[in-house]
């Protein structure tokens, strides 16, 4: 390797580092102040009001899969490969990214006002869901993703996301009712939209914008497998709240919203671990499956075991912790997060073995384990909640995620190598 390649490979991974280093800074600094700020807004609006607002949330992201066609991926994959066919690619995109939010909308307004509950959550969805509309725009995030340059995608987000925080701190101190934050949700997304637009528009060089037909429904075509994969991973993970507002009312939903947060947002370590792992993962696959399969076999075992070590010492703070921070009215979501907080082990577990669906190139296998969970989560909920409402839901997503994450891989027999390093983690049982 000559110098000047040395030099442009050191700059590379530079590169990358500082923008993993943004997008890892944009997840620690929207949980820890999220946090904050969840919480107090939750204080304010009570367990009724804040399971609306939380509902109307799921609600939204459960449908906004459909507003990318799945195409992301293969966006970002093409502005790099193929630079003679930017303005192409970009066009495309923003055609498919533009019909996507439009179904996406109609999907949502035509079972909110069919199907759903009639009460004022259908309004608040319908407000949320505007946003899908700007979201189409957000092309803007795919470019710098492309370009190794995220930070600027991050400046937008996180501007917005900082302005909207002390709005909704403004709104608890003025005493505004619900449905004002529901307009600050949408307000933080337009927003964010707006800046990443300007900066994309001001950065981006291409002549004009270009429509190829081919080029569309080429990308369309490879798009929609992903696009109904994600759809089963969002209904996987946001059923449950669905669900529990629609079967045990806006109080359960609450309660168990508050718990989910306290929940969730340990899922940031094993997403950042996986990520810096991944690249010495990809090189000992190239060259040696047997220590490869030892390198994720012991970054599984390690995984597990930090999450046994977080769900003990949740249980014991379940309580203070929920008190402390969401105040006395949450009291019922200490026992939903004692059970919530256990189903930990197996995302993490599942997240751990993540690199291995790309690194032997069976994405068509990805669908099923989402949808699996999802449909055992649907099951246990119309059996559980009915009785015991935001713990029965807990119960049920542990028993789900353990489905998804675990079980699901014993099913095929590609996956039955990453089935025996997770159960020789969680259980301690080396399968033969």
């Amino acid at each position: 390797m000559t110098s000047k390649g040395f030099a442009q490979k050191i700059r590379g991974n530079i590169d990358v580092t500082r923008n993993v280093g943004w997008l890892a800074g944009e997840k620690i600094a929207r949980l820890l102040l999220g946090l904050f700020v969840t919480a107090l807004v939750a204080r304010y609006l009570g367990p009724s009001n804040f399971g609306l607002l939380s509902y109307s949330l799921a609600f939204v992201a459960l449908f906004a899969s459909i507003m990318s066609v799945g195409t992301d991926g293969i966006i970002i994959r093409d502005l790099v490969s193929k630079p003679n066919l930017r303005a192409e690619t970009i066009t495309s995109g923003l055609v498919l990214r533009t019909i996507g939010a439009i179904s996406s909308i109609a999907c949502i307004f035509l079972i909110i006002f069919t199907i759903s509950t009639a009460d004022e959550s259908r309004i608040y969805v319908a407000i949320i869901s505007i946003g899908l509309a700007v979201q189409a725009f957000d092309i803007g995030d795919l470019w710098f993703q492309s370009q190794t340059r995220s930070k600027y995608a991050v400046i937008a987000r996180l501007s917005s996301f900082i302005v909207f925080s002390i709005v909704k701190l403004l709104l608890i101190a003025d005493e505004y009712p619900l449905v004002y934050f529901v307009y600050a949700t949408l307000g933080e997304t337009i927003l964010g939209s707006i800046i990443l637009l300007a900066l994309f528009l001001k950065d981006v060089r291409i002549k004009g914008f270009r429509f190829n037909l081919k080029h569309t429904l080429g990308m369309a075509r490879e798009g929609v497998p992903y696009m109904f994969s994600s759809i089963a991973i969002m209904l996987y993970m946001r059923i449950d709240q669905i669900m529990l507002k629609e079967i045990g009312g806006s109080y359960e939903a609450g309660i168990y919203s508050a718990a989910l947060r306290f929940s969730e947002i340990w899922y940031l370590i094993p997403s950042v671990l996986v990520s810096s792992l991944t690249p010495k993962l990809a090189r000992l696959h190239g060259y040696s499956k047997i220590e490869y399969f030892e390198t994720l076999q012991s970054l599984t075992t390690g995984l597990v075991r930090l999450s046994i070590i977080i769900s003990i010492v949740v249980t014991i703070l379940a309580g203070r912790m929920v008190t402390a921070f969401f105040g006395p009215d949450f009291s019922d979501a200490t026992y939903t997060l004692i059970i919530h907080i256990w189903s930990s082990i197996f995302v993490f577990a599942g997240i751990a073995v993540s690199p291995w669906v790309v690194h032997e190139r069976i994405s068509y296998i990805a669908i099923w384990p989402p949808l699996f969970g999802a449909v055992a989560n649907i099951i246990l909920n119309i059996a559980l909640i009915p009785r015991y409402g935001a713990t029965g839901c807990a119960v049920a997503t542990l028993i789900a995620y353990a489905a998804s994450s675990w079980i699901a891989n014993s099913f095929f027999q590609i996956s039955y190598p990453v089935f025996r390093i997770q159960t020789k983690a969680i259980l301690g049982l080396q399968l033969k």
